[in-house]
């Protein structure tokens, strides 16, 4: 088998990374240390793949993050895999539906051992695993999370090459007079048939991803981006007015940076919204653009 593999891994909401984390930290905290690869999210494996697939797998990934919905998940138990020479510690999330559905999409894998959804605590020698055990059941208590990140690393040793979050609204939504109500402040003359055209365009790309932020049972904002080898790219990014000064697009663009995995982020944009861009740490750069009724200022942004 080849020394480096790639592997697509689940990662969880912003409050169950934290509540995960947190059980690890707990143990760092406690002298444990452990072989678990470490600075990586909280997680269970979808799959491990030839690293030679990197290209089709980030495709994979970004068309995924298109058409499957982020789903919840019950992390109900602490348990053990025993193996001879080291024990592995991990919070058991519950296998459902949605989980199985999302792992279909990876059964080409070149696994090795039986699939089993865990998320990793502290991999060690048993005895050192049975200490730590002691610790995290003494204040653990089952919760439940989502499902809402999709991650490719290459390991070992690990290389974050991309992450994309699962849409958290029905893809057909965003054809709806809603959606467009929204983003026709990142078009230029926006008209709802231009507008759907737009989207099935973005929706049809392998390198387009779209977010959608809902803030309690409302769609809050919506981002667009495009990822290259070099780069990635904001087409767009809109809030919703009743909910603009709330942080939500600078969230939506920390995200993004985090998914880029180290590629710049790029954004054009007008006189309207370049005072976000710089607010968000983007350089900015004048220039002069020629659409058919004349010549626009517009500012290219950038974020190393």
């Amino acid at each position: 088998m080849a020394d480096k593999l790639l592997y697509v891994l689940a990662g969880y909401d912003d409050d169950t990374e934290e509540r995960l984390s947190g059980m690890q930290n707990k143990l760092y905290e406690l002298g444990f240390s452990g072989v678990q690869t470490k600075n990586i999210p909280m997680h269970f494996t979808l799959g491990s793949f030839e690293t030679e697939r990197e290209e089709e797998m980030k495709e994979r990934l970004i068309r995924l993050a298109k058409s499957v919905r982020e789903f919840a998940v019950d992390l109900s138990k602490i348990e053990l895999f025993q193996n001879p020479s080291e024990h592995v510690l991990f919070v058991k999330p519950e296998e459902n539906r949605e989980m199985h559905a999302l792992r279909e999409h990876f059964q080409d894998n070149v696994d090795v051992f039986p699939w089993e959804a865990h998320t990793t605590l502290l991999i060690d020698k048993p005895e050192v695993i049975q200490m730590a055990q002691k610790h995290v059941m003494e204040e653990f208590c089952p919760f439940s999370g989502k499902v809402t990140t999709l991650h490719l690393y290459e390991f070992f040793p690990a290389r974050h090459i991309l992450s994309v979050r699962l849409i958290s609204a029905e893809p057909e939504w965003l054809y709806s007079e809603e959606a467009f109500a929204i983003y026709a402040d990142c078009m230029y003359k926006p008209e709802l048939g231009k507008y759907r055209k737009l989207m099935k365009q973005y929706m049809d790309s392998p390198a387009v991803m779209i977010l959608v932020n809902q803030t309690d049972s409302d769609v809050s904002a919506i981002m667009v981006s495009e990822f290259t080898d070099d780069d990635t790219k904001i087409l767009g990014i809109a809030v919703a007015e009743k909910y603009r000064g709330y942080g939500i697009g600078r969230k939506m663009t920390e995200d993004l940076c985090q998914m880029s995995a180290g590629r710049p982020l790029l954004a054009e944009t007008d006189g309207d919204a370049v005072g976000f861009y710089r607010s968000c740490g983007f350089s900015v750069e004048k220039i002069r653009k020629r659409y058919p009724d004349g010549i626009a200022e517009r500012y290219l942004c950038r974020l190393l």
